[in-house]
């Protein structure tokens, strides 16, 4: 480690104080500003403060105290309001509860309603409600990808069935995993400019890949929030500007075995630029007073520590105000009222999306709905059992995560049927004495909570199934998979995805068929498109081939673009592509000298796209392309495009920006540099422009070039230097296939007055055998009497001299005697050389690689 002994710190120790509080989001107890609220801002400058529901007692208590808070700060010397912050998730996490607020719908439910603006004006409504309260930061939304059922804080906690509140959860996916499942949600959300990422207490298998080297060996199994290595994650592979902020320290997973100040000190040193402590006064100071001496010390560098106040200071600058003036009181004490009216707004939007989101998994056609009249005993059983306890620091909040459904739910079924008994089984109890009480029941109708990680109430259900058969209506009132697979079981089986008031009532409403169900599962049977790879056997009879399926719905999705079915169908059985299809869509893609992968073409059926169709199909293909690609090495590069055999070799220019944010939400990046182009012209008037009859007469007669169509002699000379001097393996390809053919003379060689070949370029008539890899000539003018020039070659040595320029003049008026209307030039990155003979672009092409770890996969990727 370098000596920094002799260096001067450019800050005061008072000035280093202020400077690493701004840097610390604090939480305190109590519903108005307590004496350790007050000292951590007057004294330490914190930058930021986090509320609980511990801190919320009324809408106008709330405003009050988000005033005091910040008037605190500015008397304390704040040249800009403090960051006030709170977790309101909506659904099974909400700070903020009825009736100071609206109760609005949770991530769960909302992907239940397929449709992404009812996200958008639920967060727009959270947003404007969290504004009115004097709050304006809000850790939401959560983006976990839902790939392990038992479960933004990157890299995500989707895959791992572990609360951090309470250990260590470890994700066991490798980078290259990571990179097609949990990092996309953060991706999309760095492109689209997201101000702050929260960070995750999780071990990464996929870091421990990364640290296997000696130099980062000792961050193998640190937590991503302390991990300067998923810190570079988020930075550099992700390119993330804005503020990475830990979650809080006093959380179990770290705070057990490394302790919250130590933690601080770690998350800081790695990279997060703020770090969350929320119940503790003497965790919160002792953990300041840590870093101020490690700045002091240089244990961390002041240069970091004032890069991550800069970054606190331009989020500041974007959303909060520079000491607003206090409001009256007189404007205080209207407050409640226009909250109060603001509410019904609110409650009435919330509604209609929960109506959205019940989710009618299945159900026996005469049972629903249930009567509101007296004519069927109806009974509710709703399980019971006493809170769990925590084994994290106390946050004084009313616990979200109990295994049982709330005591309001009799109310809601007898406002419908005010003859429904309610059954309560408390934990414990024989399945067999809820049963006897249950024995007049015509109709039973039995609430979940997170049965399938409770077993008592599992049973109880199973039971009753087995008892009531059809008869038996299961309401699942937090995660869906209670009873997702006993089709058999439970036959009429209802979603609502979190157990707010609610979210039952719009279940309750479809139970008695005052509302019709409308959402889809987002999750389990319902959720994962089913994506399969293309099958090139031979159809049954009456069965369709796939191949003809995919061809169909390129026609659809493609219309501008038609290919002959039976030029598609050789393209699609080159025995190196690997393609996927969905009923309403496909993915193909295609595996080059053994680990350079590309996808071909992607589409899905306008009408149904935005439902993770094609993001199945990508992965899909993409995770195919890894494992082929196994035994030589891995996957060295992914690309959209084509190369041999050829749709487009980039993405075209043309398409709608939406569907290129497509590829960069996923992990693609858009190469910078000039963009690549397909030219056209029709040749049957083609004659030498001026310039290429001046080249050949300025040559020296002695050194006079011949051009003339590749021979079988002329061959192994053509193949031997290509090899030599293109690393292109495609390109040298198409002659061996042209040989192997039999067709030389659809190539052309310009050879020296020494008898040595300098040049050599593809002149394609349509017959060509290498055009049934093209697919778009015939979309030319000239239609099916289209040539193709390409793969235009000249040693370096005679480059600059004109020989490409003749070759292809030459070349040109060799398919013009044989009938060929029209050329084609495939691929072209520069301007120049076929513009001058009268070409222009048809079609241009930008590129888009992927943009993360690529090298090395096992083969069960």
């Amino acid at each position: 480690m370098a000596d920094h002994g002799n260096l001067v710190l450019p800050w005061t120790e008072s000035q280093i104080r202020d400077q690493v509080g701004q840097l610390f989001i604090v939480g305190f107890h109590g519903l108005i500003p307590s004496k350790d609220i007050i000292k951590l801002i007057q004294e330490y400058k914190v930058g930021a403060v986090v509320l609980f529901q511990r801190n919320v007692e009324s809408a106008s208590q709330l405003l009050e105290l988000t005033r005091s808070l910040q008037r605190i700060a500015k008397q304390a010397g704040y040249c800009r309001d403090l960051f006030i912050a709170i977790d309101q998730e909506n659904g099974l996490v909400t700070r903020i509860k009825p009736p100071i607020a609206a109760q609005f719908p949770g991530p769960m439910a909302l992907g239940a309603t397929k449709d992404a603006s009812n996200a958008y004006e639920i967060a727009y409504a959270t947003a404007e409600m969290l504004k009115s309260f004097g709050i304006n930061m809000n850790y939401a939304p959560i983006a976990d990808i839902n790939s392990e059922p038992k479960n933004p804080h990157f890299p995500g906690h989707g895959d791992t069935s572990v609360d951090s509140h309470y250990d260590l959860p470890v994700i066991s996916k490798s980078m290259a995993q990571m990179n097609v499942c949990e990092l996309v949600p953060f991706r999309r959300a760095v492109v689209e400019g997201v101000g702050a990422v929260m960070t995750a207490h999780i071990r990464m298998k996929g870091i421990a890949e990364l640290a296997a080297t000696g130099e980062h060996v000792e961050y193998k199994d640190l937590p991503a929030s302390l991990n300067p290595l998923a810190i570079d994650i988020l930075r550099k592979q992700l390119g993330f500007k804005g503020l990475i902020v830990s979650d809080c320290l006093e959380m179990e997973g770290v705070r057990g075995p490394y302790g919250t100040e130590q933690a601080a000190l770690m998350a800081l040193r790695a990279g997060t630029d703020c770090v969350m402590i929320c119940h503790t006064m003497s965790a919160q100071v002792g953990a300041i007073e840590s870093v101020v001496e490690a700045v002091k010390t240089r244990a961390l560098a002041w240069e970091d520590i004032e890069r991550s106040v800069n970054r606190v200071g331009d989020l500041k600058s974007m959303f909060v105000p520079s000491n607003r003036l206090p409001l009256h009181n007189s404007t205080l004490n209207r407050f409640e009222l226009r909250n109060n009216l603001s509410n019904r707004r609110r409650e009435l939007l919330a509604r209609n999306i929960y109506a959205k989101s019940t989710t009618v998994v299945r159900f026996s056609p005469d049972i629903l709905p249930l009567p509101r009249d007296s004519a069927s005993k109806i009974v509710f059983v709703n399980p019971r059992k006493a809170a769990v306890g925590s084994g994290v620091v106390e946050s004084g909040e009313v616990k979200t995560r109990t295994p049982y459904p709330p005591v309001e739910y009799i109310n809601i079924l007898q406002a419908q049927n005010q003859t429904v008994k309610e059954v309560q089984f408390l934990e414990g109890t024989p399945i067999s004495e809820v049963e006897k009480q249950l024995d007049e029941a015509d109709i039973v109708i039995l609430a979940t909570r997170n049965a399938w990680l409770n077993p008592a109430q599992k049973s109880l259900g199973l039971a009753l199934g087995k008892k009531f058969g059809k008869n038996l209506i299961v309401i699942a009132t937090c995660e869906p998979y209670d009873f997702l697979d006993e089709v058999e079981e439970i036959q009429n089986y209802i979603a609502i995805y979190e157990p707010t008031i609610p979210a039952f009532q719009s279940a309750v409403n479809v139970v008695f068929g005052i509302t019709a169900p409308c959402g889809s599962l987002p999750v389990g049977l319902g959720s994962n498109p089913s994506v399969r790879p293309v099958d090139h056997n031979p159809a049954k009879e009456g069965i369709e081939l796939d191949s003809d399926k995919v061809y169909f719905l390129w026609q659809e999705i493609f219309p501008t673009w038609p290919i002959r079915p039976e030029l598609f169908k050789s393209i699609l059985l080159r025995t190196y592509g690997f393609h996927y299809i969905h009923s309403k869509g496909f993915c193909l893609s295609f595996l080059m000298d053994g680990n350079q992968g590309t996808i071909a073409a992607i589409g899905v059926l306008p009408k149904f796209r935005g439902k993770g169709i094609g993001t199945a199909l990508l992965t899909a293909a993409h995770q195919r392309l890894r494992v082929e690609s196994s035994a030589s090495g891995g996957l060295k590069s992914l690309g959209i495009g084509s190369v041999f055999p050829r749709f487009w070799p980039g993405v075209p220019v043309s398409i709608a920006q939406e569907d290129k944010d497509f590829f960069v939400n996923r992990g693609f990046k858009k190469s910078v540099g000039s963009t690549s182009r397909d030219l056209y012209r029709g040749i049957v008037t083609y004659t030498p422009p001026p310039k290429i009859i001046r080249l050949e007469r300025l040559r020296d007669p002695s050194k006079q070039l011949t051009f003339v169509p590749l021979t079988p002699e002329l061959y192994p000379e053509c193949i031997r230097t290509q090899s030599t001097i293109f690393k292109n393996l495609g390109w040298v390809q198409t002659y061996k296939d042209l040989a192997a053919a039999g067709q030389h003379h659809e190539a052309m060689v310009a050879i020296d007055h020494d008898g040595t070949q300098i040049g050599w370029t593809l002149m394609c008539s349509p017959s060509a055998v290498i055009m049934k890899q093209f697919a778009f000539p015939p979309l030319m003018e000239s239609k099916d009497k289209t040539g193709l020039i390409g793969c235009v070659g000249v040693k370096e040595e005679f480059r600059g001299q004109g020989v490409a320029s003749l070759l292809v003049s030459e070349a040109i008026q060799n398919l013009q005697k044989r009938g060929v209307e029209g050329v084609f030039i495939d691929w072209v990155a520069k301007e120049g050389l076929y513009e001058r003979m009268g070409f222009e672009t048809v079609f241009e092409y930008e590129q888009y690689v992927w943009g993360g770890a690529l090298e090395g996969v096992d083969s069960g990727a």
